[in-house]
């Protein structure tokens, strides 16, 4: 199905495997929505230049890691950004042996402070931040939740572009979500 929806993608033997172990070694910081779900979820960030690619990874606050010809970038949906993040996925796997840069990547403190605090997934939601911090929200775990994925996804990829204009500092003072 990715193929149909993203084009031909085939991953190296030593890649695939490289792959299955950083989703087994962080998997509880892992979601798997459906090829469908991503391809909406996507249609928010179209002002952005989004691998067309499978993802190789969706983070349990909905980041994604793509592969680029020649790195591997990560749609960060809480910055509105596409991020370097390394140059393989074996080159990435070595450096998640920093606790900084996983908790980077996969938001680990927040996934456990918001599991702490009882909120559970389920394979069509993520985590997201009820008041989105670009909107003035706070981070902290009082202000996660759980939100379909195609959802907070999509609506992130249209709140970043409509405030990447705005000068930093900006007030916003209303917000209106329609149709």
């Amino acid at each position: 199905m990715f193929n149909r929806l993203f084009g031909l993608r085939t991953l190296a033997p030593d890649e695939a495997e490289d792959v299955a172990a950083l989703k087994q070694a962080f998997a509880d910081f892992l979601i798997a929505p459906s090829a469908e779900d991503i391809r909406r979820s996507l249609d928010g960030w179209s002002w952005m230049e989004v691998p067309n690619t499978p993802p190789i990874f969706v983070t349990a606050f909905g980041d994604m890691l793509f592969r680029r010809s020649n790195d591997l970038v990560m749609l960060d949906t809480l910055d509105g950004t596409l991020v370097p993040v390394a140059k393989s996925v074996s080159d990435l796997r070595q450096r998640l042996s920093d606790i900084e840069l996983q908790d980077h990547i996969f938001s680990s403190v927040w996934v456990q402070a918001a599991r702490r605090r009882g909120l559970a997934l389920t394979p069509e939601t993520c985590f997201d931040w009820r008041i989105a911090p670009a909107l003035g929200g706070t981070i902290s775990a009082d202000n996660i939740e759980t939100r379909l994925f195609v959802v907070k996804v999509h609506i992130a990829g249209q709140l970043h572009q409509q405030i990447s204009s705005l000068a930093p500092g900006t007030k916003i003072s209303k917000v209106t979500i329609s149709d």
